[in-house]
């Protein structure tokens, strides 16, 4: 049968306290997973988070293992549930207590039988460190059993953050919890995992890194995140270059959060991806050198630029054609244009290659693949051929400014 008792002190007692330091952190050095579970089921319920420390959850480890054979706040020696705090030299008072559950195989199920109970009120808004006990044998009179203890805390002095690398998907404040908070009082320190509601600064289409803020107990911490875009998932062979394109300012999505990395690369938005590339001072280029560009176009000033250095022309009729999808081989040209007029120098790092589909270079674009394909600038596909004519897509040219920004750079 599923049982679950509290029990709050009586008295008042006063308790020097011994610290003690801990170095890395991972939770499993204090605590099991159903154990760090059910603390981060009782913070996403609590007004004010709690913490637990080594010390008080090897008070409730121990006080588990002795619920395995008789579910009572009474110890085996007949001594009240607190006197295991009393061997650890943990303070306590009248608003600490201990709650003890027995025969509940998760997590989840104890919770909620806790919070069905009269004891939710103690669970949620009394202790400012919980430590949490869970034990489990065949050969007992209990299954398994679970202790809850709560213990009060004077203040936090300071907080920090233990965390990987974690990436949100723009458009919302993703999962925290990998995150731990570490806070340091009288007790020594104390650990919890992160909760969405103590961070803020996120701004939800922000695209890359982004510096957050970490409340708890009116202290603070900073927490690094990578925002990415909703197409745009790490470990994709595209995912680097086009974060780099974006923080760097080179280009970025199509919407809030998108990026459309298999859409096509026009010809004005090339043109523009390395006029900034290149940095230059758009507001200085007016005016227009081709019938469909007029002045006022957004892509005019960079456009203007390229013209103005001889790094694209346009066609026999005075035209640009800005909305054309831009060709494998025409990328090469232009950057090898760019290269030229600005006398930069890029060592060759490749061997010469010979693609399957070489005859269909264009002979004014031969020269430009080969020296992009020799200087790791551009590549082939995993079949050998370069596709000349196909348009380039939106990664692809990520991919090819940023191994101009590796070079150059």
């Amino acid at each position: 049968m599923m049982r679950v008792i509290s029990c709050i002190l009586l008295t008042v007692t006063l308790i020097s306290f011994l610290s003690a330091g801990l170095s890395a952190f991972s939770y499993t050095q204090i605590a099991d997973e159903y154990e760090w579970q059910m603390l981060g089921l009782i913070n996403q319920h609590r007004r004010d988070a709690a913490t637990m420390f080594t010390e008080l959850q090897d008070c409730a480890g121990k006080r588990s293992e002795e619920l395995l054979g008789n579910l009572s706040h009474y110890r085996p020696d007949g001594e009240i549930w607190y006197s295991v705090l009393e061997d650890k030299n943990i303070p306590y008072d009248t608003n600490s207590f201990e709650i003890i559950g027995a025969n509940f195989d998760s997590p989840d199920e104890f919770f909620d039988a806790v919070m069905g109970s009269n004891m939710w009120d103690k669970l949620l808004y009394n202790g400012a460190h919980i430590g949490i006990g869970y034990s489990s044998s065949d050969e007992t009179k209990n299954r398994n059993a679970w202790c809850i203890i709560g213990v009060g805390c004077d203040g936090i002095d300071s907080i920090g953050l233990h965390y990987p690398d974690i990436h949100f998907t723009a458009g919302k404040l993703g999962d925290v919890s990998s995150a731990t908070v570490e806070a340091v009082c009288s007790h020594g320190k104390s650990y919890m995992q992160l909760h969405s509601y103590m961070v803020s600064g996120y701004e939800k289409y922000m695209i890359g890194t982004q510096y957050l803020t970490v409340t708890y107990q009116n202290k603070t911490a900073d927490l690094v995140i990578t925002n990415d875009y909703t197409d745009v998932k790490p470990g994709k062979w595209f995912y680097d270059p086009i974060m780099n394109c974006t923080e760097k300012g080179y280009y970025s999505g199509v919407a809030d959060g998108v990026f459309s990395p298999s859409g096509q690369m026009t010809r004005e938005m090339f043109v523009c991806v390395l006029g900034r590339f290149a940095d230059i001072d758009a507001a200085s280029y007016t005016g227009s050198n081709f019938t469909d560009i007029k002045s006022s176009r957004w892509s005019a000033p960079y456009i203007k630029w390229a013209a103005d250095n001889g790094i694209v022309s346009g066609y026999n009729d005075g035209s640009f054609g800005p909305t054309r999808g831009i060709t494998r081989q025409e990328m090469c040209s232009i950057v090898k244009r760019y290269i030229d007029k600005f006398d930069i120098t890029i060592d060759q790092t490749n061997a010469e290659k010979e693609f399957t589909d070489s005859q269909k270079i264009a002979s004014w674009a031969k020269d430009a693949v080969g020296y992009c394909q020799t200087r790791g600038i551009i590549s082939g596909d995993a079949k050998g051929a370069f596709n000349p004519t196909n348009t380039a897509t939106r990664a692809e040219v990520a991919v090819i400014i940023t191994n101009l920004d590796n070079i150059l750079n």
